[in-house]
């Protein structure tokens, strides 16, 4: 399977996980973290503030790849996959998301 079929499988997973899951919520709460440290960003705020804004993306961007890691292996797909599609090998893969925290 290519990467592009793989990732289009991957990408209707997804949103099947994430209707079950609730992690639209997540993406609403990454997109506001978004548009919050932009908007820091444009109004010249303290480095602290924009420490506080980009932790909280981090935080985000973090609970929906683990979500999306979970909704995968649970179709199916091999950590050689989703390693491949995070640019990471297999083993890093599996080390950081194979358990929950």
């Amino acid at each position: 399977m290519s990467a592009r079929e793989t990732a289009r499988e991957l990408a209707q997973e997804i949103a099947t996980h994430q209707e079950r899951e609730h992690v639209p919520g997540a993406w609403t709460d990454l997109l506001d973290d978004a548009k919050n440290l932009h908007r820091a960003k444009r109004l010249n705020s303290t480095p602290a503030e924009q420490l506080i804004y980009l932790h909280h993306l981090a935080w985000t961007t973090e609970r929906i790849t683990r979500a999306t890691v979970d909704a995968s292996r649970e179709a199916g797909h091999t950590w050689q996959s989703i390693g491949d599609l995070l640019h990471i090998t297999k083993q890093a893969a599996q080390q950081r998301y194979g358990t929950k925290p």
